[in-house]
């Protein structure tokens, strides 16, 4: 047994993922009040935590992307990003079970999510990349 995946759904993973960071990033950097307008959520205050959050989704995508031209050597990366999408959906789910935010950022949890496996299905489908590789460059 070779290999279980392809390497070109491994890239893939991580061009969806970066696309979708940058995507959501650059509106929320830029035009964070369209950005809560369009996710119907209240104008986040002080404006500077959306785009904040806009400048890190920038970044993990651009690291995403990144990872796109040797996507086994730099899985690390795609781990690490489907780790903090699902460490975010559990938060927002959470808050959602206990202080009753709006259902936009549920939204992007579940983008969030969905993206996450996304990202984790190929690399641990890629009988090459081991839990030691994921930690060495």
């Amino acid at each position: 047994m070779k290999k279980l995946i392809d390497d070109r759904y491994l890239k893939t993973a991580f061009l969806v993922g970066g696309i979708y960071d940058i995507l959501l990033g650059i509106p929320m950097l830029f035009l964070p009040d369209l950005t809560a307008t369009l996710l119907n959520v209240t104008k986040p205050e002080p404006i500077i935590w959306a785009q904040t959050s806009g400048v890190f989704l920038i970044i993990v995508g651009y690291f995403l992307l990144i990872g796109t031209q040797d996507a086994r050597r730099l899985a690390f990366i795609g781990v690490g990003s489907a780790v903090i999408r699902l460490g975010y959906a559990t938060l927002t789910v959470l808050s959602w079970l206990t202080i009753g935010i709006e259902m936009g950022y549920m939204l992007v949890a579940m983008t969030d999510t969905l993206t996450a496996i996304i990202l984790l299905v190929p690399i641990f489908l890629t009988e090459e990349v081991s839990w030691k590789q994921l930690w060495e460059l």
